[in-house]
């Protein structure tokens, strides 16, 4: 490594959950006054003595913080044709049927899960004593993840380990994967390929065709958007879904229809698409000029390739292209990208602006507010939802500026890859790259969730 330039971790900025505090495991309640402030009540009972009254005066809590303060309402009104509010009252019906926490935790869980949001869950009772330390000089976070939380978690984490879906702990003997358009089988076994053949679609899931039974799936599974071809789809279709049991009809390549189940084993959902498996890998291209990295993740620890990447960026200083492909990237940490891809490829600075909408509430405001100052009119935007023009939504400018490190001299053309995996800080690349042209972008739309400062 003598002589090679060496990448240096310099940034801090993390992408992190979007949090939708769930009451009833934080024994927390908000009560929203006039701005610029809100009131945070604790209660008193002891978790273990919570009956319908209490979880009813908790959902309403969570019901009323959530109209108050998630952006995404309309979005999803849209993209899954259903107004969340609208199920107020389902809920509250099986929550009066509860009859214990841990239907009621169940309920929660699968309220949260229709708002179709991958950064919005019921907090892990242990991530909340981490989260607590995390924010501890961070007003009016360290006012929510207080010790009066905290002492709370160890009676709720049993009883979240019992709720968590077990349909996430199964998977069928066979992948049914999205693939362009159609619900693929694939890795199934030999008798299976010899009557079916590889190319075998599934067309209906217990009578009803598959297109519409993915609809009723928003409280099991997350339910994303092929806008190619104007419809939703899940990535794989796994037990959770229907069932252990349920009934697929299958049609094969030459028009062979039959109706089939599959068998149902333990194993966790696990990503239905063939990535590599090494988070860091290059290769290079000497005959076409051409240096190709892919990146699986901007996790964690992935500041340990530093080195790999100073070496390939030294070796391809004089290359006409690179292909920086994140497929299959669900995100992690902004600072990995801009430490180890940005800041050692670009000559100048670069200014990067995120323009990010806040519903116009005291919490949204107070929880935002020691990270974003800058309001920007309305008027400057070509185009808005129709929820964003109106006064409930606030649009902030977040401004960064990245520097060169100053230690290669890489000035050919950047081609970003990109699919329905890239999320979170991942699209936070993507849109880093789109914005300010530091790549040019191939490949299916993205995952979303990409553009937030922190926790809310």
């Amino acid at each position: 490594m003598t002589g090679i330039p060496v990448i240096q971790r310099k940034h801090a900025i993390a992408i992190a959950a979007v949090l939708v505090i769930a009451t009833f495991t934080l024994a927390v309640y908000f009560t929203v006054l006039a701005p610029p402030g809100f009131q945070i009540n604790i209660t008193d009972i002891d978790p273990a003595d919570m009956g319908v009254d209490e979880w009813l005066e908790d959902w309403q809590a969570l019901y009323d913080f959530v109209e108050g303060n998630y952006p995404f309402l309309d979005v999803k009104n849209r993209t899954h044709g259903y107004d969340w509010l609208e199920l107020k009252s389902t809920y509250e019906a099986r929550i009066n049927n509860a009859q214990n926490n841990q239907e009621f935790l169940e309920i929660i869980m699968s309220a949260l899960m229709a708002l179709q949001n991958r950064h919005t869950w019921v907090m892990y009772p242990a991530n909340v004593v981490a989260m607590a330390s995390d924010v501890a000089d961070f007003y009016p976070l360290n006012e929510i993840f207080r010790q009066e939380v905290v002492d709370v978690t160890s009676y709720w984490q049993p009883i979240y380990d019992a709720a968590w879906n077990p349909g996430y702990n199964t998977v069928y003997n066979a992948l049914i994967v999205y693939d362009r358009g159609e619900y693929v089988v694939r890795n199934y076994n030999a008798s299976w390929e010899a009557k079916f053949g590889n190319d075998t679609i599934v067309t209906h899931v217990n009578g009803v065709p598959v297109d519409d039974a993915i609809e009723t799936l928003y409280e099991v599974s997350y339910i994303d958007q092929d806008f190619h071809r104007g419809k939703n789809y899940v990535w794989s279709i796994y037990p959770r879904d229907f069932g252990g049991d349920a009934v697929f009809t299958v049609e094969n390549s030459t028009g062979y229809v039959d109706t089939v189940t599959f068998g149902v084993e333990s194993g966790s959902a696990y990503d239905p698409y063939d990535y590599p498996t090494t988070p860091v890998s290059t290769m290079k291209y000497e005959n076409e000029s051409i240096g190709y990295l892919y990146v699986g993740s901007f996790g964690g620890g992935m500041d340990a390739y530093y080195d790999q990447l100073s070496t390939f960026y030294s070796d391809i200083e004089d290359y006409d292209y690179l292909i920086i492909d994140i497929r299959g990237n669900n995100g992690g940490f902004y600072s990995i990208w801009i430490d180890g891809i940005v800041e050692p490829l670009i000559q100048d600075s670069v200014i990067y602006n995120q323009y990010l909408g806040f519903r116009t509430s005291p919490y949204a405001t107070q929880t935002q507010s020691f990270m974003l100052d800058h309001i920007v009119p309305k008027t400057d935007f070509s185009y808005l939802p129709p929820e964003a023009q109106t006064d409930d939504y606030t649009i902030y400018r977040n401004h960064m500026t990245f520097s060169p490190l100053g230690e290669f001299n890489f000035s050919g053309n950047i081609v970003a890859l990109m699919d329905n995996y890239v999320y979170s800080a991942a699209e936070g690349f993507v849109n880093f790259c789109k914005e300010t042209g530091f790549a040019t972008l191939y490949g299916t739309a993205s995952g979303g969730d990409g553009l937030m400062i922190r926790p809310f």
